[in-house]
């Protein structure tokens, strides 16, 4: 600044010069340095004495000095001050320095009053955010914090940042003015930090603190359809993968088996391993299923899966029921074996076999019945009186059922006795020189007897 003088008394004047350090303040700076310097001039006019100098105002005290000005406009510096005024910014500080003249020969008394008022502080960037508040949930965040030293100038926007502890964004929005924002992008039961910075008209403050936050796990995904192997008549192995755990740690999954006919739940059972499959047994044959699997953990369950159908495989038919062989089917030499079908194991009946025995269990002949039950005609040529033992059994795409047990039953007799009331089956006998033994009819053939 300038000398500032006041007015001529008795040919002098006092001059003020006011300057201040830094003459342009920055947005960093908290005060100035003011140094105030206090002058004496003469027009012309030759003084040769002691004269004193008051200070008051901002700055308080005497000068005493050797005036021997006597040039025209010849200054004389007779005192330097400094003072620090600290900005605001808000407001602006006032200063006022006054000097006046005493002492002079011809009783002169010049006097001049200064004022300052200083600069309001420069905007800087907004202070440090206190350590935000974090709410999460599974997925998402909801951040809160207070509003920072704005710093001469209104906050405008705020910087959130979501990272993981060891480093890399994972959602970063601007939340406007407001003092709240809900970050998105996190896992279910992940760790996560979030700070917070704001920004006004000269820059963006210092980051915030971090705080600290691990978001809910959720209950695991749904498990993808499962996979059906090693399918047996009686069960299968249900073949299945860990969907995404979600967060925690899967404990447990369960299967669940309906009929694919009727939905009706057959059985639920729970694999608390998590083994690649799980073998479930006791179905029925030739049976069509359907299964699904959900996961679990210490959120809840999981979604099912979409449903897995299967059949299981057809077996061999069943074990007949001993077949029968009605008395009034019963010749001397022809009989019909009645027979029923046993359970198919799940896939259709194609052929059906007589076996007829002796009564020891030698085999005399094996028929194929080409129809099937009721009955089977086709064995002829039997002895009188002799008894027989038949079996049946059935065969599918899968095999032969095993043999029924026997029906056994005798031919009738060539002769016949009247017992008074009508004529029935003579059974003979001859002797063999022990026993008694049936005898068997046999015709000749020329070289030899035949049965």
């Amino acid at each position: 600044m300038a000398i500032s003088w006041g007015g001529w008394n008795g040919r002098l004047q006092v001059g003020i010069d006011v300057s201040q350090s830094p003459s342009s303040p920055s947005n960093g700076t908290t005060s100035v340095t003011l140094t105030i310097r206090y002058y004496v001039r003469t027009d012309g006019y030759n003084f040769a004495d002691t004269q004193t100098l008051k200070l008051s105002g901002d700055v308080s005290g005497s000068v005493e000095f050797y005036n021997s000005l006597t040039g025209t406009n010849e200054s004389k510096l007779v005192a330097t001050r400094t003072r620090t005024v600290g900005l605001s910014y808000s407001s602006r500080a006032s200063r006022t320095f006054k000097a006046t003249l005493s002492g002079a020969f011809n009783g002169a008394t010049p006097t001049k009053t200064r004022g300052y008022t200083a600069p309001y502080r420069p905007a800087a960037a907004p202070g440090k955010v206190g350590r935000p508040t974090a709410s999460p949930l599974s997925t998402v965040v909801d951040v809160r914090w207070s509003t920072p030293a704005s710093n001469g100038a209104a906050v405008d926007k705020y910087d959130v940042l979501v990272e993981r502890p060891t480093g890399g964004d994972i959602d970063r929005r601007n939340s406007g003015t407001d003092n709240y924002h809900r970050m998105y992008g996190m896992s279910p039961g992940g760790d996560y930090t979030v700070r917070v910075r704001a920004h006004n008209s000269a820059g963006w403050g210092p980051w915030s603190d971090k705080r600290s936050f691990s978001t809910a796990p959720l209950p695991p995904g749904k498990v993808a359809r499962p996979t059906i192997s090693a399918i047996t008549s009686s069960g299968c192995n249900v073949n299945y993968k860990a969907p995404a755990s979600n967060g925690a740690s899967i404990d447990k999954y369960e299967i669940n088996l309906e009929r694919a006919s009727s939905s009706t739940d057959i059985g639920r059972w729970t694999d608390p391993n998590g083994s690649p499959f799980f073998g479930v047994d006791g179905l029925n044959r030739a049976s069509d299923y359907v299964i699904q699997v959900r996961a679990h953990n210490s959120a809840g369950w999981g979604d099912w899966s979409d449903r897995a159908p299967f059949t299981t495989a057809a077996t061999r038919p069943d074990k007949p029921a001993r077949p029968t062989a009605p008395a009034e089917y019963v010749t001397t030499q022809t009989m019909r074996v009645y027979y029923e079908n046993p359970n198919t194991g799940g896939d259709a009946i194609t052929t059906w076999q007589v076996r007829l025995e002796d009564t020891s269990g030698t085999v005399l002949g094996t028929f194929d019945d080409g129809n099937g039950p009721p009955y089977y005609s086709g064995i002829t040529g039997l002895q009188p009186g002799r008894t027989y033992r038949a079996r049946v059994r059935m065969r599918n795409a899968v095999g032969w059922s095993d043999w029924s047990e026997p029906a056994t039953f005798r031919m009738l007799s060539a002769v016949k006795v009247g017992d008074g009331t009508e004529w029935i089956d003579a059974l003979l006998y001859i002797g063999n020189g022990t026993d008694w033994v049936l005898a068997e009819a046999r015709t000749g053939t020329g070289t030899g007897w035949a049965s």
